[in-house]
């Protein structure tokens, strides 16, 4: 069994941060998994969910189907995440005046502080993803913990030109291409600046580092 002991992160769970946890949890490596929502079909909460009204009940579950996790126990921080959610589905982001990659980017950053305030204790390194790590990567520098960082797109300088090409290109469509506010830049560099490691899943993201 490996005496190492790694943390992993991330606010959704699709299928690829759900087999790296699982890849950590099969070589002995996960110390713990954490993350927004986390669904059980077999739970107390599924029954309970069985006795709302079926058109809620199908919005419901269709969510929750993205965020099944059976092969582990996690560590959930579901309430911004929840809200989220609700605000989105019963279009209020629009009355309230919010910005859904802003409700999104909210969630990101509570749960890197909540990570960074609670979880960084008896473990050798720590697994997290793109937006998710500016703040665990500086508490954890701070204690000798490994940063390992996953990067699944193209980093955002190289977005950035593209998109600036994009609009040159097709300006019509200019309304489309979200500018990225210079606080959420700020994070993002400053994730890359203190990773020990970057994994990527394509050559095209590698060559954008």
């Amino acid at each position: 069994m490996n005496s190492h002991k790694i943390s992993f992160a991330h606010h959704i769970n699709n299928s690829n941060a759900r087999n790296a946890a699982l890849a950590f949890a099969e070589n002995g490596l996960l110390h713990e998994a954490i993350t927004t929502v986390a669904y059980k079909p077999n739970s107390s909460l599924a029954k309970l969910l069985e006795k709302l009204p079926i058109n809620i009940h199908k919005l419901v579950q269709q969510e929750l189907s993205r965020r099944i996790w059976t092969e582990l126990d996690l560590i959930s921080y579901p309430q911004k995440e929840i809200i989220r959610i609700f605000l989105e589905r019963t279009n209020l982001t629009s009355v309230f005046g919010l910005g859904n990659k802003d409700l999104i980017n909210g969630v990101y950053v509570q749960l890197d502080r909540q990570i960074a305030k609670s979880h960084l204790e008896s473990i050798d390194g720590i697994y997290l993803y793109e937006d998710l790590a500016a703040t665990t990567f500086q508490k954890a520098k701070e204690k000798g913990i490994l940063c390992l960082y996953d990067l699944p797109i193209p980093y955002y300088e190289m977005k950035e030109r593209v998109m600036i090409e994009e609009r040159s290109r097709f300006p019509h469509l200019s309304y489309e291409i979200d500018d990225l506010k210079p606080e959420k830049l700020k994070r993002k560099q400053r994730e890359v600046e203190l990773a020990d490691h970057i994994f990527v899943a394509s050559s095209i993201t590698k060559r954008s580092l």
